[in-house]
This record gives structure tokens, C-alpha cells and sequence, in this order.
């Protein structure tokens, strides 16, 4: 069911149309999920004194378009920049849970605005802090230019897959996965949460390594310690999808999933490299309990 709010900027949308002079355009979506949007925006100095939108797509992707414009309208950039999905889903007084990706995607079309100066200080910044983009660089002794390294790894994209579990989507088919740091609106492929735990397994038993990622932000998640425990037993699908829908497991950073562990009560773990470095108990590495993956791990990605 959807809000009052949401009915009413679906069937009376605000800010629809172009800004043929505007400072800065954002276009994002995906054709595969139906949404598209393109934000307008027009600067003067620091403050947004007008935006417009075109979208096309569902009747959610309408309303979180056209209350994001509502939202960021009459005030400084840098506060546009800081327009997130909850933001936009709580103005809304809440979405069902398959149509969070339309807040996200109103997110993304006002950061993805080619901002006037912002873009090009922040590239300065960087350039300052940590130097020029070299044109080239020496590793073990050769030359490579950032394609030419990347092709050398001899990697391909399309050996790999990324699998997830949420029931707010079919299981077994492909969906745009609704966080923030899916800037690329790519899709994962949905598997119900012991296929997903018993696939991770089988590939660590094969001697592969899998990329995790997940949410950090918990209390019982400690680099220092090197564990990460979740108190909750067992972790259920229904209560994984529960942490998820209310913003409770975000998508907070990505580590190497290496191997698995046993401690002497003969409990399981799964073991980690992060990538703080040789920090914490166990020298960079990581112990994590297997409630702790069920209930907030995000995603993975694999060989195929």
C-alpha cells in the first residue's frame, strides 16, 4: 500500500520539465528495472533556486522524484549533496519495501548533477592529498597505464556473479539491489539465505576466495578484537529482511572472504581480511560468526 504522500506526488507530480540553462544535469537508472530520471538543476552561487525532473517509470519513481525537488529546492548545494534514500522514503511517510530502488535512484540523479565548481574542487583535493592521476606508472618493473595493467590481470566480469537475499524479490532471478553504493544499478542475484550461505561455503571448500560485503556498523563488529558476533539466534530470513527494510544493515564496506574456522567450543566462523592493514588482534585478520554473516551481509561476489 502506499502513503497519502506518495499517491498525491504520484498524481499531482511538482517540478516536471526541463531547465533549458541549467547548472547542472543528472541522469540515472536502469532500463532493466523501468526507471529513469533526469534532474534539472539552476545555481546561484551556492543556493538551488529552481529544479525540474523528467522520469519514466512506475508511479513510486514519479513521487520520490518529484518530493526530492521539493526537498532540495531553495537550499545550499551542499545540502542537496547530503540528500539520502531514507530522507527521501521518510518524507514519503514510507515505501513497500520493493520500491526503496526509486528512492535511491532520486538520490543518485541529484549527486550524479555535474555541480558547477564542486566536481572540479573535489578533483583538486584529491590532486592535492594524494597527487596527480599519473599517466603511467612502474610495477615490478614495467610500464602500464591503467588499462593496460587492468588488461593484464587478465580478469573478466562476466566470469563472476553477485548473489544476495531479500524476499522483498522473487528468489532466483536478478534485481537492482536498493543501497546507495550501487551507484551502477547493477543487478544481484537473489537467492533464499541458506542457498546463499551454502554457496559461499562450497566455494571456500574448492580453495576460492569470495568479496564480502556488508554492514560494520554494529557494536559487536570489532577490527580491534578481530571478531564480529551477532547475539541473535537463530537468524531468519524474515528478520534479515526486517534489519534490511528499516535501514538497520546498510552497505558499509567490503572485505576478503578467505577461508573458515572453528574456535575450541567447535563454533563456526568465517575468516576475513580487511583491509585496515596488520591491525587488531589478529594482524588484519578477521573472525566472523556465522549469525553475524546470516543477518548482515549484503552481498557477495564470486566465480562463477
Amino acid at each position: 500500500m502506499y502513503s497519502e504522500k506518495v499517491l498525491d506526488h504520484f498524481t499531482n507530480p511538482r517540478n516536471v520539465g526541463e531547465i533549458p540553462d541549467a547548472d547542472g544535469v543528472g541522469e540515472v537508472g536502469n532500463a532493466r528495472c523501468g526507471d529513469i530520471m533526469k534532474m534539472y538543476l539552476k545555481i546561484d552561487g551556492d543556493t538551488i533556486t529552481d529544479v525540474k525532473f523528467k522520469t519514466f517509470g512506475c508511479g513510486a519513481a514519479i513521487a520520490t522524484s518529484s518530493i526530492a525537488t521539493e526537498m532540495i529546492k531553495g537550499r545550499p548545494v551542499s545540502e542537496a549533496l547530503e540528500l539520502s534514500n531514507k530522507a527521501v522514503v521518510e518524507a514519503l511517510d514510507g515505501l513497500p519495501a520493493h520500491k526503496i530502488h526509486c528512492s535511491v535512484l532520486a538520490e543518485e540523479a541529484v549527486k550524479h548533477c555535474d555541480l558547477p565548481g564542486y566536481r572540479k574542487r573535489a578533483v583538486a583535493l584529491l590532486d592535492e592529498q594524494m597527487g596527480a592521476v599519473p599517466d603511467s606508472f612502474l610495477y615490478r618493473g614495467r610500464s602500464y597505464t591503467a588499462r593496460s595493467f587492468a588488461d593484464s590481470l587478465r580478469f573478466k566480469a562476466e566470469d563472476y556473479v553477485q548473489l544476495t537475499s531479500f524476499t522483498h524479490h522473487p528468489f532466483y532471478t536478478p534485481f537492482i539491489l536498493e543501497v546507495p553504493d550501487n551507484w551502477e544499478h547493477q543487478c544481484y542475484f537473489n537467492l533464499p539465505l541458506d542457498e546463499l550461505e551454502q554457496v559461499v561455503r562450497r566455494a571456500l571448500s574448492a580453495g576460492k576466495t569470495v568479496a564480502w560485503h556488508g554492514d560494520v556498523s554494529e557494536d559487536t563488529f570489532s577490527p580491534r578484537q578481530g571478531m564480529a558476533l551477532w547475539t541473535q539466534h537463530p537468524v531468519t530470513q524474515e528478520m534479515r529482511q526486517h534489519e534490511f527494510e528499516r535501514f538497520l544493515t546498510t552497505d558499509d564496506h567490503m572485505m576478503h572472504l578467505i577461508g573458515t574456522a572453528h574456535d575450541e567450543a567447535g563454533r563456526f566462523y568465517y575468516l576475513l581480511k580487511n583491509s585496515y592493514g596488520r591491525y587488531g588482534a589478529y594482524a588484519g585478520l578477521l573472525y566472523m560468526s556465522e549469525d553475524y554473516f546470516r543477518a548482515k551481509t549484503v552481498s557477495v561476489l564470486l566465480r562463477k
